[in-house]
C-alpha cells in the first residue's frame, strides 16, 4: 500500500487500487455504507460478492465484472480480502495512520 492506492497482482497483471470519491460511491451503490462494509469484513463475514465490487471499482484499468470475479476464485480469497483491508482503511483514515480517540 502506497499513500493512497493498493497494488494487487491477478493473473499475473499488477492492478492499481484507488478508492476514489466515484469508487466508493459505486461501491456503496451496489453493496451499502461503507461502515458496515468495513464491521462485516473486520468480523470476518465478506463473501466474494463484496469483494469482486470493491476490487471492480476501485481498479483504475479494470476488465469487465464478470473477468474481475474468475481472476478472485484463480487466485484465492485471501490475497484479495488482503487488498479490500487495505482499501477499506485508507478510506477509513485518509490513508494516514488512524488516530486514536484521545490521542494526537
Amino acid at each position: 500500500m502506497a499513500g493512497r492506492d493498493v497494488r494487487l497482482t491477478l493473473a499475473g497483471q499488477e492492478y492499481v487500487l484507488r478508492p476514489t470519491f466515484q469508487a466508493i460511491m459505486e461501491v456503496e451503490e451496489r453493496l451499502g455504507g461503507l461502515l458496515a462494509l468495513t464491521t462485516k469484513a473486520a468480523d470476518g463475514e465478506i463473501g466474494l460478492r463484496e469483494v469482486a465490487v470493491i476490487l471492480w471499482a476501485t481498479m483504475q484499468d479494470r476488465p469487465d465484472f464478470e473477468q474481475v470475479g474468475k481472476m478472485i476464485m484463480e487466485e484465492g480469497l485471501v490475497k484479495s480480502i488482503s487488498a479490500v483491508r487495505d482499501i477499506l482503511a485508507i478510506c477509513l483514515t485518509g490513508g494516514g495512520e488512524p488516530v486514536l480517540p484521545g490521542k494526537s
